[in-house]
Parts: structure tokens; C-alpha cells; sequence
């Protein structure tokens, strides 16, 4: 087996237990755990995925002895991704039999597994959300499909509502986006109830005029504390819903389409609408879910929003049509473009011709880092990079290199060979091939459980080195 390396992974002795302080040991957690928010777990569920190597070295912190547990499984319960249906099942037995009060070390929680499987996986998710007490983010992912729904399962499918329902006092953060398979599932959250989370600061909902926008009521809702709303829009999506919403803080927006549909949107899904009467305080913009055979297209919007300062559109290839009139824009503002590696060079050729500065300093992304929705954010364009000078994150399994022009992935520096990975790889098939709970500790998560944080604040920075480029 592959010896990691002091860089990338920490492995400490059972044989030695370090008399070091706490506030120290805290410190050095923060520093070995790679950082969640780069690794995005909702896309990578292979043995050889990061997410599970940083899954690996918390449960080997919390394995040493019992000071260091105590201090490490904060981070090994905070944040939780759920991707196999039995893992509700474990986590619901951990919770009950733990003499470690797991539930309230609970603060985010990622729902995206596949739940009619297992007829009691719903009712235990409603038990585990009743028992996080101090839960501050909840979110579904895209494999979180409601379908086969018997009559029973319907039940729980209210009660699970109305428990999410019943987070309106805590939660921060909440991810509601999913495609029902059965348009008459009580799935979605009404408006009104979206209306009593008082203590949101990032929202994400699916906006499908079939869910919400076939009523004639238009309930008004006020969210004074949200800065960041992420709209999955379906082919029907109408922003009209939003016109009796107050979002007077609202900063960043994010609009994406269903990986299922096709939705670019125009005049009559009333999007320029909604700019008009919120987007007065946004100064990020990213609209990369949506395809234009026009960058003007995009510029129409972000003219729109006085206050703009960075925008993010979707994949383009050379050849198009760049609008440059519509870039001639006498504020500060960045321009990121999401590409193909086939046709980064010619699209790179063509914006280093363009007579706008908007356009020649255009930042290019690397399209196999899509998954990393916030990366714009994380490594933003304003960062001090001088000229010919490459800045290398290392995380596990695979870096960022960030330029002053481009931002891409590499995989070259790793060998994914690794035996305990080939064992891992099968231990996770049998978990895929039976959804029957696992006999796991009773305060240790397996290993394919994962977690997700969606939290923004930059508490810890990846590895980084820099180096310059030679000729």
C-alpha cells in the first residue's frame, strides 16, 4: 500500500497518547482535515473520492485515544452526507444508543440518497431531524427522487415536511431542491411556510410553476437576513412567484437548470423582472447553468444589477459571438467563464484579442471543478497573483492550480492505486448492493458515510504553493 505523505494525511500512534493541550490539538485538527467546501461530495461517491479521504482521517482522530475524541468528533458529526439510505438507519441507531449526545453536535446535514428503498428510512430522517437540536443547515441532493410512493410512504412524507417545517427557529441554511417523479407528491415546501425560516441567510429551491406558481395566492415573504439564493429552475419556472418577497439584503445569486431539462431563460419566465426588483444590492451573479449562444445575453441581466461586481457564465466554446458593446463598462468587474479543455486555448486566443479589458482579463474554469459550485467565490478573481505565477491547492486526491487566467484541475501528482482503496471499493459495493444497516461502533460512522459543508467563511485554506511559470 501507497504511504501517505505528511502533506496530505495524518495518521497518529495508538501506542502514544500526546499530552498537548487542548486549545493546540483543536488547532492542529483544523490544520490536518482538508477543507469540506473544496470537495463538494454530492458529485464523488468513489472509494478514492476526497470526501472520503478526509472522512478517513477524522475517524482515525477520534480513534486514538479518549482526549483526542472527545475533541475530534465535532468534526467527524458537524456536517453529514447521507448517500446510502441504510446510513439513515445507522445514523438513527447511533443517536439512540450514544452515550456522547451525538445529535446536538449535529450543525449540517446533506440528504441525498434514494429513500422508498427502505420503507423506515423517511421516519427515521424525521427522528434524526427531531433530535438535532442545534441543526443549522439542511439541504437534499439531486439522487433524493421521490418515487414508488405507496400510500404509508405519503404519510411519511408529510411528517418529514412538517418536520423540516418545524426548523423555521434554527435553521440558517436551507437546500430544497429535488424532481419529484410524481407530480402529486406533497414534497415541496409552500411559500408561506418558506416565509417563517426568519433566519435564513441562504436559500436554494427548486422554481417550477407547477409547484408553486398554479396558485392564485402570492403569499408575501420576508426574508431580511438573506444574502444568498440558489434557484433551480425548471422549464416552466416563472419569477413572478418572487415579486411579493422583501430580500433587501440579498448579495449573491446563483441560477442553474435541471440536469433533465433545458431552460434559458427569457423574457417571459420574467427573470429581468425579478432583477429589476432585487437585484439592486447582488454583486455576484452567476448564471453558468444556463446556455447562450451570447455573452451579451448574460450582460443584459448584469446591467441590470448597479452593484455587480462578478459574474460567472456557462461552458462556451471559441467562435462566438462576445457582443464587446455591451463591455464597456467603466466599473470594477469580473468576468468568469466556464470551458471545455478542447477548447480553452482558442476561447483564451479569442478574449486576449477582444478590445474590452472586461473581456481580455476574463478568468477561464476548468469544467471538471463544476462541481465545486462556490469555487469562483472561494478562489476569487480580485486575489493578488502576479504575472506567469501558479498557485497549486493539494487537497486529497487531486489540486486546483489557479493562474491569473485560468483555474483547472490536476490529477497528475496522485496515484489512485492505492490498495486500501481497492479495499475500500469493495466494501462500498456491498453496501450499494444491500440497503441492510451495517455493524458499525456505535459512535462511528462508516466509512461511506459522507458530510457536506456549505458553509462559505474561509476557516481553512488547502495547502498552497506557488511557482512560476518557465519559458
Amino acid at each position: 500500500m501507497a504511504q501517505p505523505t505528511a502533506t496530505s494525511h495524518c495518521y497518529p500512534s495508538r501506542g502514544h497518547r500526546l499530552q498537548l493541550p487542548s486549545e493546540l490539538l483543536f488547532m492542529i485538527f483544523e490544520y490536518v482535515i482538508p477543507p469540506d467546501i473544496f470537495m463538494e461530495s454530492t458529485s464523488v461517491y468513489g472509494p478514492s473520492s476526497p470526501w472520503l479521504h478526509s472522512l478517513r482521517i477524522k475517524t482515525t482522530l477520534v480513534q486514538v485515544c479518549k482526549a483526542w475524541r472527545l475533541l475530534a468528533l465535532p468534526f467527524l458529526y458537524e456536517q453529514i452526507l447521507l448517500h446510502h439510505a441504510s446510513q439513515i438507519l445507522e445514523l438513527a441507531r447511533t443517536i439512540r444508543e450514544s452515550d456522547s449526545n451525538i445529535a446536538t453536535l449535529i450543525k449540517r446535514i446533506h440528504l441525498d440518497c434514494f429513500t422508498p428503498r427502505v420503507p423506515s428510512a423517511l421516519d427515521e430522517m424525521t427522528f434524526i431531524l427531531r433530535e438535532a437540536t442545534h441543526l443549522q443547515s439542511f439541504s437534499t441532493g439531486f439522487r433524493f427522487l421521490i418515487g414508488g410512493i405507496t400510500h404509508l410512504h405519503r404519510r411519511g412524507l408529510r411528517r418529514f415536511r412538517a418536520v423540516i417545517g418545524g426548523l423555521s427557529d434554527t435553521l440558517t441554511q436551507l437546500g430544497y431542491c429535488a424532481h419529484p417523479i410524481e407530480n402529486d407528491v406533497p414534497f415541496n415546501l409552500s411559500l408561506r411556510h418558506i416565509g417563517t425560516f426568519s433566519k435564513l441567510v441562504s436559500l436554494s429551491i427548486t422554481l417550477s410553476s407547477s409547484w408553486y406558481t398554479d396558485s392564485k395566492s402570492r403569499p408575501e415573504v420576508r426574508l431580511h437576513r438573506l444574502t444568498e439564493l440558489e434557484l433551480l429552475c425548471r422549464e416552466d419556472a416563472d419569477f413572478t412567484v418572487f415579486d411579493p418577497w422583501e430580500l433587501p439584503n440579498l448579495r449573491r445569486l446563483w441560477i442553474l437548470k435541471s440536469h433533465r431539462e433545458s431552460c434559458i431563460l427569457t423574457t417571459k419566465h420574467a427573470f429581468p423582472s425579478f432583477l429589476q426588483r432585487h437585484g439592486s444590492g447582488l454583486v455576484f451573479l452567476d448564471l453558468h447553468g444556463m446556455s447562450y449562444p451570447d455573452v451579451g445575453i448574460s450582460w443584459d441581466f448584469a446591467k441590470l444589477c448597479p452593484k455587480l461586481r462578478h459574474m460567472v457564465v456557462g461552458c462556451l466554446w471559441s467562435g462566438l459571438n462576445f457582443s464587446e458593446g455591451f463591455f464597456n463598462s467603466s466599473t470594477f468587474f469580473h468576468l468568469d467563464i466556464w470551458t471545455h479543455s478542447v477548447a480553452r486555448h482558442q476561447l483564451r486566443r479569442e478574449l486576449d484579442a477582444a478590445q474590452s479589458q472586461i473581456l481580455r482579463d476574463a478568468r477561464l474554469l476548468d469544467v471538471e471543478l463544476a462541481h465545486i459550485r462556490r469555487l469562483p467565490l472561494l478562489l476569487p478573481p480580485d486575489m493578488v497573483i502576479v504575472a506567469d505565477q501558479v498557485i497549486t491547492y493539494r487537497l486529497p486526491s487531486f489540486c486546483i492550480k489557479q493562474s491569473r487566467s485560468l483555474i483547472e484541475l490536476d490529477h497528475g501528482e496522485f496515484d489512485n492505486g492505492d490498495t486500501e482503496d481497492e479495499d475500500y471499493k469493495e466494501q462500498e459495493q456491498n453496501v450499494e448492493e444491500s440497503d441492510e444497516p451495517s455493524d458499525t461502533g456505535d459512535e462511528e460512522l462508516d466509512d461511506t458515510d459522507g458530510y457536506e459543508d456549505t458553509d462559505e467563511e474561509l476557516w481553512y485554506i488547502p495547502r498552497v504553493t506557488r511557482h512560476f511559470i518557465t519559458p
